[in-house]
């Protein structure tokens, strides 16, 4: 559907004036700060500097995901059994589970290093803390329906 021209005049004007509105006020973000280093808190850094606090909020994640499954439905059956676990192919496939993820691992380390303050790409950087645990709950927002706290976030 084509927007006729004079409708796209008076939104953009009605986007100036509000915009306009927004710096004018006294609660518009001020860049004229001595500044912060908060911002450093949210990323595991170039060198990994905060690797400690997130592995704390991984296993955290781990824990609450797995809380949430144990208890969304309790008296649903345990498909993955102690039993299945000790079956020869059940070990089997960890062990190429855990060759492959190895394998994944180093293949990863070919992606182009967005971490690094050697990047200065204007489009992508580092993942923050909080993404690690957020692609536990594979927030695909394709559609409303299927990411419903992902996509409010977002």
């Amino acid at each position: 559907m084509e927007i006729p021209r004079d409708a796209a005049s008076q939104q953009l004007n009605q986007s100036r004036t509000g915009f306009a509105r927004m710096v004018a006020s006294p609660d518009a973000p001020n860049l004229n700060t001595a500044g912060s280093r908060a911002v450093e808190a949210w990323f595991l850094g170039p060198k990994a500097e905060n690797a400690d606090e997130l592995e704390r909020l991984i296993v955290e994640a781990v824990r609450d995901q797995a809380f949430w499954r144990r208890n969304y439905h309790p008296n649903d059956p345990t498909h993955i059994t102690e039993a299945t676990k000790q079956a020869p192919d059940y070990l089997e496939a960890v062990g190429a589970l855990r060759d492959g993820f190895r394998g994944l691992l180093a293949f990863l380390k070919k992606s182009v290093p967005f971490f690094s303050m050697r990047y200065q790409g204007h489009m992508n950087w580092d993942l923050t803390l909080p993404g690690f645990a957020a692609m536990l709950y594979n927030p695909n927002n394709v559609a409303f329906e299927g990411s419903t706290a992902s996509t409010i976030l977002a």
